[in-house]
């Protein structure tokens, strides 16, 4: 079983502590919130370190996709995240399982409230539940720990060809109660190239694993 542990006062550290700009030699430090736990200690391997577990066993995205012309497309969704630049970017639709939720109910809910899609008809893809950083976080994919994907096939006829040279879903699409700006900001373009477009790990295993089971 991984466990952080306290760090003895004679063990040589790797990584400097600053708690309000001055420096600190803490045995272990555990911060707590409603997605997971970030702690700082003894890590198993003999070093000091810092881990991150999730709360509720992870998280699920959905790569919706269509077929056109004998291409595959798949969609992701182009936003503004500042740990990843300044620059919109694209990623996987999807998010963190909330408390009582399953892994297909947390992606229902973030295609839903990301996108306005009714995923609700989703495909499971199969394989073990991923670890999206393997250096740090803490996953059992035993216990089914780690990031579902789920795939959703979307008929041609829900998209519209843009400028750019992508598809997005049209103006009745996916619901009419959704805000237009949610619907246009997920992107279908040709796997390959949204493999090579998205700095998003996460949407390029998820790719993969559709892949794997179309192909």
């Amino acid at each position: 079983m991984f466990e952080i542990k306290p760090i003895p006062a004679e063990t040589k550290r790797g990584w400097k502590v600053l708690i309000d700009g001055a420096e600190i030699k803490p045995a272990h430090i555990s911060l707590e919130s409603g997605f997971g736990t970030l702690e700082y200690g003894l890590r198993p391997e003999g070093y000091d370190g810092w881990t991150f577990k999730e709360k509720n066993g992870g998280g699920s995205i959905l790569i919706p996709y269509s077929r056109i012309d004998g291409d595959i497309i798949v969609g992701l969704i182009e936003e503004r995240r500042l740990n990843i630049g300044e620059t919109p970017v694209l990623c996987a639709i999807g998010g963190f399982v909330d408390p009582h939720e399953s892994h297909r109910d947390a992606q229902i809910r973030e295609a839903r409230e990301e996108t306005g899609l009714d995923s609700s008809e989703a495909k499971r893809l199969e394989g073990l539940p991923a670890n999206t950083n393997r250096s740090f976080f803490v996953t059992d994919p035993s216990l089914d720990e780690g990031v579902d994907a789920y795939s959703l096939y979307v008929p041609q006829e829900r998209l519209r060809k843009t400028s750019d040279g992508t598809w997005q879903f049209g103006d009745d699409a996916p619901d009419p109660d959704v805000m237009i700006e949610k619907r246009h900001a997920v992107r279908f373009l040709p796997w390959r190239e949204a493999i090579r477009r998205t700095p998003d790990a996460i949407a390029r295993a998820g790719i993969a694993q559709l892949l794997a089971d179309l192909l």
